[in-house]
């Protein structure tokens, strides 16, 4: 689920030939976890096995966050300049990291439990799916950022009932402290973004600072803007609005092509 979000998301941060940079980034984190994993045994021993199943799902929602917040303030440039190939190289490790947390948590589970992978692949590929389906609700009835936090708090519930069997007092409270302020967090950005007023929003679109919209509307292929200065510009004008737009902001009920809002749509 989270892999599909960020391609929406990069097609409005990045060009939007870029979006599917998402997967490569997200199938080099899984691999890279798997490799953590082979590389360092001593780290997985099957006596610590449910500890670390535990560490990694539990950190995960929270790194998605973390990553998130950050990639977000990262200005993506496609040039040759040392700062831009820079801040491209950062992008991509940072938002390889949540892939990396999970991929150490896949492996550990698809490994370390032989007799039952028919099944545990069988859930994983459900999974899988599910989050598909899912992100279409999700984006459509919140926005981007906040569909990141509602894609966090599934994770949450998964590191929840692996700590059950962790044995560790700390981890099970940290894991349900996790799910309720994401769930609050994702519930509570969501009535605000539905208001108008979303708190985390993208910073930069194409390398450029965007400022905070008059509008804006996500769905599972796009994302609409409306920005400009209602006193400075007047109502709203052009051809066949929506009934939606109040009417506070039309002019008349003929509608005109002029200057005024601008109108953004990111396919």
């Amino acid at each position: 689920m989270y892999e599909i979000l960020l391609t929406r998301i990069f097609s409005v941060t990045m060009l939007y030939h870029f979006a599917f940079v998402a997967l490569s980034v997200a199938m080099f984190g899984l691999t890279a976890g798997a490799l953590v994993v082979y590389l360092a045994p001593r780290l997985f021993t099957p006596e610590k096995l449910h500890h670390r199943l535990a560490i990694t799902a539990v950190a995960l929602p929270i790194v998605i966050v973390a990553s998130f917040l950050i990639e977000i303030r990262i200005p993506f440039r496609v040039s040759t300049s040392s700062a831009d190939v820079v801040a491209m190289a950062l992008t991509y490790l940072v938002v390889a990291v949540p892939f990396v947390v999970s991929g150490v948590a896949i492996c550990l589970i698809l490994t370390r439990y032989p007799s039952s992978i028919g099944r545990l692949y069988a859930a994983d590929l459900a999974g899988a799916a599910l989050g598909c389906v899912l992100l279409i609700g999700v984006l459509g009835w919140s926005d981007g950022p906040t569909a990141v936090l509602w894609v966090a708090w599934l994770a949450s519930m998964g590191g929840v009932a692996l700590a059950v069997e962790a044995q560790s007092a700390t981890i099970r409270r940290v894991a349900v402290a996790a799910t309720v302020l994401l769930c609050l967090a994702a519930a509570g950005h969501t009535i605000m973004v539905r208001r108008g007023g979303g708190v985390i929003r993208l910073v930069y679109s194409k390398g450029m600072a965007e400022t905070r919209p008059l509008y804006e509307k996500w769905n599972s292929y796009s994302r609409v803007r409306v920005t400009g200065d209602p006193e400075r510009e007047g109502p709203a004008q052009g051809w066949g609005l929506s009934s939606t737009v109040p009417p506070t902001r039309l002019q008349s009920t003929h509608y005109r092509l002029s200057e005024g809002p601008h109108y953004e749509s990111t396919a």
